[in-house]
């Protein structure tokens, strides 16, 4: 069983060098991280094995969208965190007060207004892998390749 760990550090930056002023330990891997005034976000994937009493190892897979509070550079912490629903996924944008997280099926999206609530909002079903969200107003546009750009309505359940 692995506990892997990634630090996320805060720095000052005066002329040619940099200063700590604070870390926080986020769990697992991180693959990207989007910083949006006060607050970042990312996806934090841990997995390894399980072992139980009897020595029998079980594969595990686990993945929780972070919200991290920068506004205290000398005391930066995670403020929230939400799991996700499924094994793996992976930041795409932090939108319109809202995170768009990919994963096999499609993306979940977040509300991440409140950077001590971040809450699972939405399952929207793609068509093929999703590498980038935009959006625009209450329509969020996903590029995949082949399929074209598929349309989400963010205001309306489907």
């Amino acid at each position: 069983n692995g506990t892997y760990r990634t630090a996320l550090h805060a720095l000052a930056l005066s002329g040619n060098l940099a200063y700590l002023q604070s870390s926080v330990e986020l769990p697992g891997y991180i693959y990207s991280l989007e910083v949006e005034g006060n607050s970042a976000f990312t996806v934090a994937n841990t997995y390894g094995y399980l072992v139980d009493s009897a020595g029998n190892q079980q594969w595990y897979n686990d993945s929780k969208l972070l919200g991290i509070d920068l506004s205290n550079p000398r005391a930066i912490r995670v403020g929230s965190e939400a799991e996700m629903p499924m094994d793996w996924g992976y930041l795409l944008a932090v939108e319109g007060g809202r995170a768009f997280v990919g994963s096999g099926p499609g993306i979940f999206s977040y509300a991440v207004g409140d950077i001590n609530a971040v809450a699972p909002e939405r399952f929207f079903r793609t068509q093929g892998w999703a590498h980038q969200v935009v959006v625009q107003g209450s329509k969020a546009y996903v590029p995949s390749g082949y399929h074209g750009v598929q349309v989400l309505d963010l205001l309306n359940p489907q």
